[in-house]
């Protein structure tokens, strides 16, 4: 069997603490490669956008 597909010992718990509405905006700030552009795709503040990062850093423990 592959290893790919043996989830044995592998913690999964962790994305369970990820606010699944905070995907978009790492996608866009990816595709974008800027907050104020992420911000402006998805019609929010740049303030929000910059809040909303904050959020998922803390989240994904990136601090």
């Amino acid at each position: 069997m592959n290893n790919i597909h043996n989830l044995h010992g592998l913690d999964l718990s962790f994305f369970h603490r990820i606010d699944i509405n905070l995907y978009p905006l790492f996608i866009a700030i990816y595709e974008q490669k800027s907050i104020s552009n992420a911000a402006s795709s998805l019609n929010i503040t740049q303030s929000a956008a910059s809040h909303a990062l904050q959020r998922l850093r803390q989240q994904l423990e990136d601090d």
